[in-house]
């Protein structure tokens, strides 16, 4: 069963996304939204409107956990090539996929905690992992690590916890140096 959730709650404005099978709408009315949520929503509405809202509407079933979890479109066919970027540590919607239509993945994510952790994974033939990201320019980029040990994306920008080790490593000069496993 395919569920479309629909958004009016406060703008008027549309936005869809497939549910997963199971999903069930809050039975709360609209009108039990405190004011202060209605006040946010309306200033977020605001700052960041939608980019776009869907013209077409295509049957698609929801691959994967609620975290990594995607729509792919019910009519994908057996051999297909699907590119998946940023794997992280969540690759159930490519094994879902792998599973249910019989595509071949091409994982990308370069980062080295996602890498280890894909090396550690009993992985179907089909799915293909390369330890290297997207950007829009040739070449190398640097990547700074998570705050949290915990998490798994690396970012582009240093985080204030990075650029706090590094001015104390180099207020006596020295070089600074991260240790990544």
């Amino acid at each position: 069963m395919r569920y479309i959730q629909r958004d009016k709650n406060c703008s008027g404005l549309d936005r869809r996304r497939t549910m997963p099978d199971g999903y069930e709408p809050s039975p709360r009315p609209v009108w039990t939204m405190s004011i202060l949520t209605f006040v946010k929503n309306k200033i977020r509405q605001r700052i960041n409107p939608p980019l776009h809202s869907p013209d077409y509407e295509a049957a698609s079933r929801f691959l994967g956990s609620a975290y990594g979890g995607w729509p792919l479109l019910e009519t994908t066919q057996r051999g297909a090539i699907l590119f998946s970027f940023g794997l992280g540590e969540d690759i159930t919607f490519d094994l879902a996929a792998i599973d249910k239509f019989g595509v071949s993945v091409f994982g990308f994510d370069p980062t080295p905690k996602s890498a280890g952790w894909i090396k550690r994974q009993q992985l179907p033939k089909a799915f293909n992992f390369h330890q290297v990201g997207i950007a829009d320019f040739d070449g190398s980029a640097e990547f700074f690590p998570p705050e949290n040990d915990k998490h798994v994306s690396f970012s582009a920008t240093p985080s204030n916890y990075t650029k706090q080790l590094n001015k104390r490593a180099n207020k006596g000069g020295g070089a600074t140096a991260f240790h990544l496993d």
